[in-house]
């Protein structure tokens, strides 16, 4: 099983196309629901700010999954693929993942609404809830080291 990051952002893409790519004019969850259905992608997270759109997917074979997300790409924005390809940047397993954290932690100055098939939020408040939670007591054994 592979972790595939398909996407564009504000320093490979125009604005124009960027606008085009838009998933969260048109729902996150109506994105979601048409990844589902692709043959190649067993999971996906779907990315979608002003300044990027990116899909992460769980895939055996990245080829594949690569050729499916660009047809999925033309096909969901009504877009000419050849048009978007060359903006394109993807990324494999490790690099992915760490792609993602950089982007959830603001290190790639985004700050991304994400849903998944499960959720809906913004990856800093994953984990949240929305009441706040008692502090466990401190332990004076960790403020000696």
């Amino acid at each position: 099983m592979h972790l595939f990051l398909l996407g564009v952002s504000h320093k490979t893409t125009p604005v124009d196309i960027r606008e085009h790519l838009d998933f969260a004019a048109r729902g996150l969850d109506a994105a979601l629901a048409a990844l589902a259905v692709r043959p190649s992608t067993s999971e996906a997270v779907v990315l979608s700010t002003c300044n990027r759109a990116e899909l992460y997917v769980a895939c055996d074979e990245v080829a594949s999954a690569r050729a499916d997300l660009l047809g999925f790409l033309g096909e969901y924005h009504g877009l000419d693929t050849s048009a978007v390809f060359p903006h394109l940047y993807e990324q494999v397993d490790g690099a992915a993942a760490r792609h993602l954290f950089r982007v959830a932690g603001g290190t790639c100055f985004a700050w991304p609404a994400v849903s998944t098939r499960s959720s809906s939020a913004s990856p800093r408040s994953w984990g949240r809830s929305r009441t706040p939670t008692p502090r466990p007591p401190r332990d004076e054994r960790w403020d000696r080291s």
